[in-house]
């Protein structure tokens, strides 16, 4: 019992913390050839719960909710419950987010989107801030089966999808976003602090909506 309370307690800590904006001297990167692609999208447009997830890949909160609540909620996704859309905010002060963000898209024609995500959180983890290379990107796509890697290349080079993410910084701002992760259940930004309450309050939001 003393374990699982601490466990519990220790999680409710983690998930507390957030990545919050800083200014930075960061550049962004330019697009030379610009494409138009949709935020990677699961579960039924029609579904009365829309949720969207606002990340950054270099984000350490970003990293635990991805390990810790994802991959259930893609479960309620799949299940038809919600519609699950996930959107891109790198933050100014991390160095590797746009150039995650780009890769993560450029991961889409090919189907491999999750997969590939997984593997940038993952990298991100073990690099705890070091800076990530375009090559060590072409790499998760080869290991994880990107078909067409020379596309995947030329999109992460010439920028293909950086308006995609333009769009989604808007959108966010428009909200309100002040932190990643930020969650919203139908446009309105869930405040939770475990695991546990997450998901009572997305299943509190789904019997509403019924």
């Amino acid at each position: 019992m003393k374990k699982s309370f601490v466990a519990a307690t220790l999680l409710a800590s983690v998930l507390l913390v957030s990545c919050w904006p800083a200014s930075s001297s960061v550049g962004p990167r330019v697009s030379t050839v610009s494409k138009s692609v949709e935020s990677p999208s699961f579960g039924p447009a029609s579904a009365k719960v829309d949720v969207r997830v606002f990340s950054d890949f270099q984000c350490p909160a970003c990293q635990r909710f991805h390990e810790l609540i994802e991959p259930k909620l893609r479960e309620y996704a799949e299940s038809g419950k919600i519609s699950l859309s996930y959107k891109n905010y790198p933050l100014p002060q991390h160095q590797n987010a746009e150039g995650d963000a780009l890769a993560s898209l450029c991961s889409l024609p090919s189907g491999k989107y999750l997969e590939y995500s997984n593997g940038l959180y993952l990298l991100e983890k073990a690099k705890m801030n070091a800076d990530v290379s375009d090559a060590e990107r072409n790499e998760i796509a080869r290991v994880v089966g990107v078909e067409n890697l020379d596309e995947f290349s030329a999109c992460l080079s010439e920028g293909w999808y950086l308006d995609r993410i333009s769009q989604d910084k808007k959108e966010a701002d428009a909200l309100g976003l002040n932190h990643t992760p930020s969650v919203y259940f139908n446009g309105k930004i869930v405040d939770f602090s475990s695991v546990e309450q997450f998901f009572s309050i997305l299943d509190a939001t789904i019997s509403s909506a019924q």
